[in-house]
């Protein structure tokens, strides 16, 4: 499910963070910032004069606003001043003086790696020493369980409490964890002499020095189906290796990844069966994990980076080749090709252009839908649209009309559940406002409201259902709410400008005060005048 929203204009607030004259407070609050995001200590980031600190939501200073940076990690905070770095718990207690070139939080073990010219010092979670390592300290990445350190020009591997597991031999370590299974797969890149293999989390290697390039294909995925297989690259041409160092796909590839044209976007990940995308020749192709071809390489030379030439679609995969689109399964049987560049099939319809004429086909290679030149077919959920010079029609995949708009008016999709909705905006009126109305998938009509212009419908899910921002009135005198889609206002319209973003609104009245408001609760948690700026951004 996507949420369809928009950030607007960030909005004036209070914050109050210290006792003094009406004429300084007021000066000190033009300068003030609120991050309308409460933490898990039930703070909010304020910045005072370039200054920053947190309070909490009954605007009591809990933190001062006296650091260049300051971030949360875990249950304390890292804070910056004049380029040294320290660490303070949430009651604002000094862990760690801020008097460090470098700070890292090892969430693995709960300790802390603070650097001091050539050293490195080990701090339990209380800022009590743990040892001295006559060391640089490199790196430790968010959720990392090893981290690297310098010694003169060459790098070691220590785990999260500063233990060494390796000796300085590597010119270089790269760690590239992976977002679910970092403690599963916790293999690390080294190199040596300027070429590169793979070390285990012990530190020992698990294959030759002799790649130019090395890197996971588990990194950045949300599951465990890459893991162990890295891409590589040797004299010249990319291939597949595992952890153990076998070759699971020769090197015989200008290009061999999970996305080789770089715009699947992990399409793959969670597709059984299919592994790597592979280029030959200028051509693309699919491999499965065991590296046998499962798709050949016919996809046509790639003419524009937007342009993707191979995909996922219901049915299994869609090639564009250099003239015709063709269809496979997902165990690589070919079962369709039609003339011109089409898209894959989406709820039993794929959308096909030649010769800047646009068509709709079912898996049968059947045409639903002719369009003319200049006129546009476009998805809209599981129906399509059909846009003349004049007006816009939607069809389902049977070709059978569901609604049509007038002169100027289109549909916008939104995608939720139980299967979406259908926003029509009408044309402009008065003040840049426009009238948008909502219907269901099969055409019937659920509510009404007045957004802003240029496709402003932005439906925001509310409880699971689809809510909509409203405004009565233009102008100056327009007032903004949240309207669900039984016609209640779950907002009443009272706001100059609202805005959403993760769990909260942020409303703000015409006069400055501004407030924050939880999304699931619609509780207001958080008021301010109009002195300070509050956003969400």
């Amino acid at each position: 499910m996507k949420k369809i929203g928009m950030c607007f204009l960030s909005l004036l607030l209070l914050c109050g963070c210290q006792q003094q004259s009406t004429k300084q407070k007021q000066d000190k609050q033009k300068d003030t910032i609120v991050l309308g995001y409460v933490n898990s200590d039930g703070y909010m980031k304020v910045k005072q004069k370039g200054k920053y600190g947190f309070m909490n939501k009954q605007k009591q200073v809990m933190i001062p606003c006296e650091y260049d940076l300051i971030t949360q990690e875990k249950d304390v905070y890292i804070a910056q001043k004049d380029g040294k770095y320290g660490v303070i718990d949430k009651q604002n207690q000094i862990l760690l003086p801020v008097e460090y070139e470098r700070i890292l939080y090892a969430y693995d073990s709960g300790y802390f790696f603070a650097r001091k010219q050539e050293k490195t010092m080990v701090f339990d979670k209380d800022g009590q020493k743990h040892k001295t390592i006559d060391a640089r300290l490199v790196k430790q990445s968010f959720h990392d369980q090893i981290v690297w350190m310098e010694q003169g020009n060459k790098s070691a591997i220590f785990d999260t409490k500063g233990n060494q597991k390796t000796k300085f031999l590597y010119d270089k370590i790269k760690h590239f964890p992976d977002i679910q299974t970092y403690k599963k797969h916790a293999y690390t890149i080294g190199y040596k002499n300027g070429l590169a293999g793979i070390l285990n989390e012990e530190g020992k290697p698990c294959s030759a020095f002799v790649y130019e390039q090395l890197r996971p294909l588990n990194y950045g995925s949300f599951n465990d189906k890459f893991s162990g297989y890295y891409q590589a690259v040797r004299d010249g041409k990319s291939g597949i290796i595992n952890t153990r160092g076998d070759v699971v796909v020769q090197f015989l590839y200008d290009a061999c990844d999970k996305d080789a044209d770089g715009n699947l976007l992990h399409a793959f990940d969670y597709i059984e069966g299919v592994g790597f995308q592979v280029a030959k020749n200028g051509h693309y192709g699919i491999l499965t994990l065991q590296g046998k071809a499962l798709i050949p390489c016919v996809a046509r030379v790639q003419k524009d980076a937007s342009m993707k030439v191979i995909g996922t679609d219901e049915k299994g995969f869609w090639v564009d080749k250099e003239d015709t689109t063709a269809y496979f399964t997902k165990e690589g049987k070919a079962y369709l090709e039609v003339k011109g560049h089409g898209d894959g099939f989406q709820n039993g319809y794929a959308i096909v252009r030649e010769a800047g004429v646009s068509r709709v086909i079912n898996e049968k290679g059947e045409t639903l839908k002719q369009g003319k030149a200049h006129d546009e077919i476009s998805r809209v959920g599981r129906l399509f649209q059909h846009c003349t010079h004049a007006v816009c029609t939607l069809y389902d995949m049977k070709g059978e009309k569901v609604l049509q708009g007038d002169v100027d008016e289109s549909f916008v999709y939104l995608d939720g559940e139980p299967e979406g909705v259908l926003v029509k905006e009408s044309p402009l009126t008065e003040g840049m406002h426009t009238t948008s109305t909502v219907y269901d998938l099969q055409g019937k009509k659920r509510t009404q409201f007045a957004g802003i212009s240029s496709g402003s419908m932005y439906g925001v899910l509310y409880k699971n259902h689809f809510a909509f921002f409203t405004r009565q009135g233009y102008g100056k005198t327009g007032k903004m709410g949240l309207l669900s889609m039984d016609g209640k206002h779950e907002i009443t319209p009272r706001y100059a400008a609202i805005g959403e973003q993760d769990d909260y609104y942020i409303g703000r009245y015409a006069d400055g005060r501004s407030e924050l408001i939880e999304k699931d609760t619609l509780t207001i948690i958080l008021q301010m005048d109009k002195d300070v700026e509050l956003s969400l951004t």
